[in-house]
């Protein structure tokens, strides 16, 4: 792959994330930071979103700021970092990765 491809992809991305998270911040202000169904790893906290536009995308957020974020809502929290992985991206990050160690 050539290099101006490969910034041209990380550039793609890097517009989508933003766009993902554009829409989180217009349409999910209301989702709380505790779920039963969140998948933790010791490094992040996955959050599945179940319903509206973005239905099947999940909220990855640092497993050291959890405590910070548990039980709040998406737009009371201040300088909110995160990102938002597609069902595809969340099924080869974690959920491979972790049938993975299980074997």
């Amino acid at each position: 792959m050539q290099e101006s491809e490969l910034m041209s992809q990380v550039g793609q991305r890097k517009q989508q994330q933003s766009e993902l998270v554009n829409i989180v911040h217009q349409h999910y202000g209301d989702y709380v930071f505790d779920s039963p169904d969140a998948i933790t790893t010791s490094e992040s906290v996955y959050f599945p979103i179940k319903e509206g536009v973005l239905a099947g995308y999940w909220l990855d957020t640092d497993a050291s700021d959890y405590p910070m974020l548990q039980g709040k809502a998406v737009a009371t929290i201040k300088n909110l970092y995160f990102f938002v992985f597609t069902p595809q991206q969340m099924q080869e990050l974690v959920l491979d990765a972790s049938a993975d160690e299980e074997q």
